[in-house]
């Protein structure tokens, strides 16, 4: 429950709120720029959860799309607090191995894909600005496993 209160939470899911195509063709209410204006939504929400489809960097769809990677970078420069959840199969097959270090947190931004090439554009050109591929790369992967030690912390503890 992380010590909240149920009646107060609410959930913004951005896949379903952002008009991220119309981003590229702008329509009335929407932001002309879907990459500059997720990072001021974020901000207003101060809180993110990842939804995380395996556990495994190099197998989870999560780390293969620029969006994701994207908005952990922009939650990690921007000090949101973020946790990260697994679809049931994954967390089924994380509580029931030890993954290593090494196979958690590996991302590689620049060979991440968008389904609108624009998308990619924009966003490669927002790393550039701060500092590059391997920078958020690196950012990004210290941040999935501070979240996963968390994660397994909590599953450690529910053991007892």
């Amino acid at each position: 429950d992380r010590g909240m209160d149920p009646s107060k939470v609410f959930v913004w899911v951005c896949f379903f709120c952002n008009c991220q195509r119309r981003w590229l063709r702008p329509a009335p209410g929407c932001a002309p720029d879907g990459v500059e204006s997720f990072g001021t939504n974020l901000q207003k929400i101060n809180r993110m959860i990842c939804v995380v489809d395996d556990y495994e960097s190099q197998k989870a769809m999560y780390f293969k799309r620029i969006w994701p990677v994207y908005e952990v970078f922009l939650a990690l420069t921007k000090d949101i607090p973020m946790d990260l959840t697994f679809l049931p199969p994954a967390f089924q097959r994380f509580c029931a191995l030890r993954p290593s270090s090494k196979s958690l947190g590996t991302t590689d931004v620049s060979n991440a894909a968008a389904t609108m090439p624009e998308d990619k554009i924009s966003i490669m050109n927002q790393i550039a600005r701060a500092g590059g591929a391997e920078n958020v790369n690196r950012q990004v992967g210290r941040k999935i496993k501070e979240v996963l030690a968390v994660v397994i912390g909590r599953l450690w503890m529910e053991d007892d």
